[in-house]
């Protein structure tokens, strides 16, 4: 009966675990990700925390993956985050349309005391003064959240929501 020598096969199995493992874990294994949102207004690139406002005209938020953020006259709003997941913007006066890019990220939107998240098309208006906001949704259900309506309240699809406080 040949002698097995346990140390040398234990070595030999543990080198080929650490080297898979080492494999696997290399860059050029790893799922592709994809880069975090972009934003610009005409050429001027538009950065996390930065204001944006309709002044003359509106403003026209453009994002990497094709979504628009469209601020009516008059409108102020603030780049909350731009991630891989979508972008979150806290609109502290007027209006925004939302349209989506291609690979259709949502929205986030704060607005007063609600969080509106936009998979589709939308219209937020929120009104600081009056204490009110109105939810437009045109191809898909949003989703709000605040006083009044609750956690995650669906917002069908061609229908307005009005709320005031």
């Amino acid at each position: 009966m040949p002698e097995t020598n346990f140390t040398d096969a234990f070595a030999k199995s543990t080198l080929t675990v650490m080297a898979f493992v080492a494999a696997a874990s290399s860059p050029a294994a790893q799922a592709p990700t994809s880069p975090p949102l972009s934003s610009t207004i005409g050429q001027t690139e538009i950065q996390e925390g930065e204001w944006i406002s309709g002044e003359a005209e509106d403003a026209i938020l453009n994002f990497s993956d094709g979504a628009r953020a469209s601020l009516d006259v008059h409108a102020h709003a603030r780049i909350l985050s731009l991630s891989v997941d979508g972008a979150h913007l806290l609109l502290e006066q007027g209006r925004i349309e939302w349209s989506p890019g291609e690979e259709h990220l949502p929205l986030r939107l704060e607005a007063g005391p609600f969080e509106v998240t936009c998979n589709s098309a939308a219209v937020v208006e929120w009104l600081g003064p009056e204490r009110s906001v109105a939810i437009e949704s045109f191809d898909a259900p949003v989703f709000v959240s605040g006083p009044l309506v609750g956690e995650a309240h669906r917002v069908p699809s061609a229908s307005t929501l009005v709320v005031r406080l």
